[in-house]
């Protein structure tokens, strides 16, 4: 679901490559991939990773894709707990237009493969993404060392606001040759804890959305490698670079669900190692109960990840979509369920789709068969529907 999580996958996929001898010229095909590039990797690579975003709008150009698509196979989705509401909601339709266009492509039964950690319900909620049936497999594989986790009240020092205490403890981490990655509530925080952090220790940086492709990467590069010590961040790192070495993680915050939480304290310790997660409460009624009932954190199942197929808004958004990158059919109910024929209708209506009827003949009819055919009056629908809004954006 994310830039850096892509990007970190590449390196193992190259890896793997290398050390197999079979060549599948493994690719990032996203929004930082340069142009001079995008043709080779769409007329060579057999693994390409992506971002849902991304998705989206490429599959506007899926003619282009035409090689790829008539040969996928699988279709991997990490991190599936992400894709939950709002967001959620949204790529389980961006899903069913993907399989759509594989159909027309004569390949309607690639396999999917969903990958989570932290998820109440995965069989219910992988059916709702993307339509199809699923197995489970829940063994846990990953390596486990001690982990240690600290509960800091930072309304018992009323003379330092909660942030610069959130940078002390990131300096306090770093300080004693702990490997620390501390998030943040926003962008600004992130900043500023860096740089308050600075004045205490060196081989401390800021990572956050933002910054160009280049200054990500080589931040991640120099985090990976220990020539950075301490990375305060945005939940951007939540499901990002696979960080073998780190030690510590501070948390700014209770992040807001038992998921986010376990998946920020999981950034530390990941090859085995003992570590610490240092969970800092603020001053807000949410906070405090977590401060006098931490074992909620433990004992507490994650939540649902919930997504909602009933709305009509993103329904709309998505059939318009679908009617440009295909032209919407009866048949088209198979994807987006039995009120796709009376919303392409109101979307007629709305002057947003045209109707037009296709001549068909079959080897069994005598007589031609006309087909209704909504088509998308304006071209780049894609660039109007945001997957992370409920709106069509303006």
């Amino acid at each position: 679901p994310m830039k850096a999580l892509a990007y970190d996958q590449l390196k193992e996929f190259k890896s793997l490559e290398k050390g197999t001898g079979i060549a599948f010229s493994p690719a990032v095909y996203d929004g930082d991939t340069p142009k001079s590039k995008r043709r080779g990797i769409r007329n060579k690579s057999r693994v390409i990773l992506t971002n849902p975003h991304a998705l989206h709008l490429y599959l506007s150009w899926h003619k282009l894709w035409q090689r790829f698509f008539s040969n996928l196979k699988f279709v991997v989705i990490d991190e599936a707990h992400w894709y939950r509401g709002i967001f959620g909601s949204n790529v389980a339709y961006l899903l069913r237009r993907l399989q759509r266009i594989l159909d027309y492509y004569q390949n309607p039964e690639p396999q999917f493969i969903l990958a989570s950690a932290t998820m109440a319900d995965p069989v219910e909620h992988a059916q709702k993404l993307t339509g199809r049936e699923f197995s489970l497999v829940a063994r846990d594989g990953s390596a486990k060392g001690k982990k240690t986790y600290f509960f800091w009240d930072t309304t018992k020092n009323l003379d330092k606001s909660q942030h610069l205490q959130t940078a002390e403890l990131f300096a306090a981490c770093v300080e004693n040759n702990l490997q620390t990655l501390c998030f943040t509530v926003s962008r600004k925080m992130s900043e500023l804890t860096a740089r308050w952090a600075q004045e205490k220790v060196k081989d401390v940086a800021s990572y956050r959305a933002g910054y160009l492709a280049e200054e990500r990467r080589e931040l991640e590069e120099k985090f990976k490698k220990g020539e950075i010590r301490g990375l305060s961040s945005t939940n951007a790192l939540e499901l990002g670079i696979n960080i073998g070495g780190l030690d510590a993680v501070v948390i700014g915050g209770y992040p807001g669900t038992v998921s986010s939480f376990h998946q920020q304290a999981g950034r530390a310790g990941r090859t085995g190692q003992e570590s610490l997660v240092v969970q800092v409460l603020y001053e807000n009624p949410l906070d405090s109960y977590m401060l006098t009932n931490p074992n909620y954190l433990f004992q507490e199942p994650t939540e649902q990840a919930v997504i909602s197929l009933d709305n009509e808004h993103f329904l709309k958004s998505h059939l318009l979509c679908a009617a440009e990158e295909l032209p919407l059919t009866a048949a088209d109910s198979r994807w987006f369920g039995p009120r796709c024929s009376a919303i392409a209708e109101e979307l007629r209506k709305e002057k947003k789709l045209v109707l037009k009827k296709k001549a068909s003949k079959t080897k069994q009819a005598k007589e031609t068969i006309y087909i209704k055919e909504y088509h998308c009056v304006d071209k780049g629908a894609c660039f109007q529907v945001g997957l992370s809004s409920f709106e069509r954006e303006r």
